[in-house]
């Protein structure tokens, strides 16, 4: 992950080895969270396998503290969607 900026409060981050998959589910908790202002990615072209995610947030926030924060959600998502799962569905 690179940012690209000096300012605090709107990076674009280059995630490399990544596409929509990643993208749209950081880009969609990133949005629910009130300190952003815009979150957008884009695949710059289908054969780079890279996405950059721009973060701009409201009052100065730090860019860096949102994406980790809509990092750790999704991380959290994915624990209970896993956990859900193994509940359902048995094995043994």
């Amino acid at each position: 992950v690179k940012a690209s900026s000096n300012r605090q409060d709107c990076q674009t981050f280059v995630l490399h080895g990544e596409n929509h998959t990643l993208g749209n589910a950081v880009r969609y908790l990133i949005m629910k969270n009130p300190e952003t202002k815009l979150c957008g990615y884009s695949v710059p072209h289908p054969s780079q396998h890279k996405i950059n995610l721009r973060i701009e947030t409201n009052n100065e926030k730090d860019a860096i503290e949102v994406f980790r924060t809509g990092l750790q959600d999704l991380d959290q998502v994915c624990d209970h969607v896993l956990k859900t799962f193994d509940v359902s569905i048995p094995f043994g």
